[in-house]
């Protein structure tokens, strides 16, 4: 997956960890929404019809919530463990 191309497209880069964890460190220019709220942001993301890539501290997290996301009909992107 070409995640600069991506990011260039203006994709959404999701960190799906806890508030806590995002806080200490995270991606510049991404945003947070943990796990547990991923299911209840589709229809906003779904609307802006961006690309989203998600990411997280081991990529468990980041894996679930791509599929939640693409079973949203969102174009999701795992972008696994990015180096915060």
């Amino acid at each position: 997956m070409d995640y600069s191309a991506l990011v260039e497209q203006r994709a959404l880069i999701v960190d799906v960890r806890s508030a806590h964890e995002f806080a200490t460190r995270h991606i510049e220019g991404s945003v947070n929404f943990p796990l547990s709220e991923i299911n209840s942001k589709t229809d906003t993301w779904l609307k802006k019809g961006k690309p989203v890539i998600t990411c997280c501290r081991s990529s468990a997290r980041s894996v679930l919530a791509k599929s939640m996301l693409s079973t949203a009909g969102i174009d999701a992107n795992n972008g696994g463990v990015w180096k915060l």
